[in-house]
């Protein structure tokens, strides 16, 4: 069971589905959440930041962690209340869990954040480097050369690195700005990198790498025999895409076939990539540079 103290941030929490012993709704002082909560038993205390009655001041913080341990903390904020240095803050106080999603919560319930991620997060909130992430949903989308082409089109005004998970393909580009690394080292290589324009990661099977993504794009190669193929491995695969961003990639799909795939898919489309010569320029990949607002 969880308690959860929400006030400017409660339509973030209000989204997740788990047990709660107890909610309070407001803005309250730190002496006044502990009179209430001090007495029962709890597994996480979900805190919009917003509920702390002058939660800047840094007194505040320590207050609060002088009764509630750390690591069952999970503080909610949105970007209008957080600044880097305010982060700065809490990771130097030792307060890791740091949520912006209602995603984000029930993922850090299970999988709590290290140094090294929320160090990424100041990143973010720095305005450093953007963080996209694509992954192949069905077998050979064609992730690792749409990268290579995007790339090829941004460095032209952008400074650009792209990033491979757990796999050694990225080698066979033979171009120094993508790298090939095991997931456990991605926070530190991030963190080195933050002065990049933008960061493109081919997420291959990595799920924990998702999480640093500003973006992620799931990208699908429409034919029938890789559909087909995904679809005896996870019948579910496409049910768990639904509110993704979906690409269609190496795709002869438009007009009513792009249509029937969407109804027969149950998912929306963003974007469809046919395909392309990755050696000379392209309208279509400009075009989704544009849409992806890189």
């Amino acid at each position: 069971m969880n308690i959860v103290i929400e006030n400017l941030n409660e339509n973030i929490i209000n989204s997740i589905g788990i047990s709660n012993a107890k909610i309070l709704k407001g803005s309250f002082d730190v002496t006044q959440i502990f009179s209430e909560i001090s007495s029962l038993q709890y597994d996480k205390v979900i805190i919009d930041i917003t509920s702390l009655n002058n939660y800047t001041d840094i007194q505040v913080l320590r207050s609060l962690i002088s009764f509630i341990q750390i690591e069952k903390i999970i503080l909610v904020m949105n970007e209008q209340n957080v600044t880097t240095e305010y982060l700065k803050t809490l990771i130097d106080l030792g307060i890791y869990n740091i949520a912006y999603s209602s995603e984000q919560i029930v993922e850090l319930y299970s999988h709590p954040n290290s140094y090294d991620d929320v160090m990424v997060l100041i990143n973010k909130t720095s305005n450093q480097a953007r963080v996209f992430g694509f992954k192949n949903v069905t077998k050979h989308a064609g992730a690792s050369t749409l990268i290579y082409i995007i790339k090829k089109h941004l460095e032209k005004s952008r400074k650009v690195l792209a990033i491979e998970i757990d796999k050694l393909d990225f080698n066979f580009f033979y171009d120094k700005q993508m790298i090939s690394i095991q997931e456990s080292e991605l926070p530190l290589t991030l963190q080195k990198n933050s002065n990049q324009d933008i960061i493109l990661i081919d997420l291959n099977l990595s799920k924990e790498a998702i999480k640093y993504c500003d973006e992620v794009i799931y990208l699908i190669e429409p034919t029938m025999i890789r559909i087909n193929q995904s679809m005896m491995i996870d019948p579910t695969m496409f049910s768990k895409l639904n509110g993704e961003k979906i690409v269609l990639n190496m795709s002869s799909l438009d007009g009513s076939d792009l249509k029937q795939f969407e109804s027969e898919s149950h998912l929306k489309v963003f974007y469809s990539i046919p395909l392309i010569n990755e050696r000379k320029s392209s309208d279509i990949i400009n075009n989704f540079i544009k849409m992806l607002k890189l």
